[in-house]
């Protein structure tokens, strides 16, 4: 009688231990198990990244310099990975292009910017809640917005040449941890933390999980470049990429639940 107790014991634990362990594989095939049983959740990232599209076709032909985004027509392979979830922009205005222009294209050009974080945002925190089984609200969309408005504003894509690769390497390492430990952000934001409290949890969550999480990031930011050199239409094939990523963060959410 014992015996079986303890025979009982070990195999909980284990199931346990099967339900709680974190792959690569495990996210992305959960992943999208998750999407596939929410497709609410993809069609509202597909329809953020089609709004998306609307509003870099519209800057991208307008007077404001704009930058676009360079996919696999330039040759160049490009691991295309948010901190957030979100469907990935073709186009970008820089903070500097800003400076010097008439108030009425400073007010355009704005307003176009703050139209893409708020649909990207909506998009997200809506597709994220339904995964997550919580309730959206207007709090956890500003939260999120915030972030989001933040990590536009930082300058993520930079390029090395001659013997700067030489600091390349490293800021590349550093990067990649800083994905890396903040890959459950997203989801505990809409779980209803603060910025700074999600911040921490998603840091300490991470620990231990560090290779599972790199192929990952690597994976889905692969597919995401794909989907988004797509000329015009990139931001709609991104939403599909960004419902890969969200899928995830709910698995890992999951399985690290304590």
């Amino acid at each position: 009688m014992t015996g079986h107790e303890h025979h009982g014991r070990d195999h909980t634990d284990e199931s346990h231990e099967a339900i709680r362990r974190v792959t690569t594989t495990a996210l992305l095939r959960e992943g999208v198990r998750n999407v596939r049983a929410h497709p609410e959740a993809l069609v509202a990232l597909v329809l953020s990244g089609a709004l998306v599209a609307g509003i870099d076709w519209v800057t991208l032909h307008g007077a404001v310099p704009t930058t676009g985004y360079e996919g696999v027509q330039t040759g160049e392979i490009t691991v295309a990975f948010g901190v957030v979830v979100q469907a990935f922009s073709r186009a970008s205005v820089s903070p500097l292009t800003l400076v010097g222009l008439k108030p009425a294209w400073f007010a355009w050009a704005v307003g176009l910017q703050v139209a893409k974080v708020a649909v990207g945002a909506g998009g997200a925190v809506y597709a994220l809640a339904r995964l997550r089984n919580v309730e959206p609200t207007a709090a956890i969309a500003v939260r999120y917005a915030v972030v989001v408005a933040a990590l536009t504003l930082f300058p993520w894509d930079v390029t090395f040449e001659g013997g700067s690769m030489i600091i390349g390497i490293p800021l590349i390492i550093a990067f990649t941890v800083v994905l890396v430990r903040l890959f459950a952000l997203p989801g505990l934001l809409v779980d209803g933390l603060s910025i700074t409290a999600a911040l921490r949890r998603s840091w300490g969550r991470t620990a231990g999980h560090g290779l599972a999480l790199f192929g990952t990031v690597l994976l889905v930011g692969l597919f995401n470049h794909l989907l988004t050199s797509v000329p015009v239409v990139g931001p709609v094939g991104s939403g599909v990429a960004a419902a890969l990523h969200a899928g995830a963060v709910v698995v890992f959410l999951r399985r690290t639940s304590e």
